[in-house]
């Protein structure tokens, strides 16, 4: 197995839950939908919440200890644009709740 396959097969499993997510937002289909919906964004919160973890806690201290500094560079900026994430998810979770869904509908 490449030390990338899992990162790859979690990229393909967020964009296809983010796809999901797309179809279901589209007009006419909330309020009725926003179970489902939820259930959807807490899929992809999970997910995403793995992902980076697993980003931070093992491939970026790794690559921040490549001997080519290009690779090191590019990791810390990874890393860093990558931290902005989490907060921005969690935040979205909150404000887009079911009570919320159907407020902004």
């Amino acid at each position: 197995m490449k030390p990338t396959e899992n990162y790859r097969r979690q990229h393909n499993e967020i964009v296809d839950i983010a796809r999901k997510i797309e179809a279901g937002i589209a007009p006419g289909k909330l309020p009725a939908g926003t179970g489902d919906m939820r259930g959807l964004m807490t899929t992809l919160a999970g997910k995403l919440n793995v992902h980076l973890a697993m980003e931070d806690d093992a491939l970026y201290p790794r690559l921040k200890d490549h001997s080519d500094p290009k690779v090191r560079e590019l990791a810390t900026r990874f890393s860093t644009e990558m931290s902005t994430i989490k907060p921005v998810v969690q935040s979205y979770m909150t404000k887009w709740s079911d009570a919320g869904m159907s407020r902004h509908h």
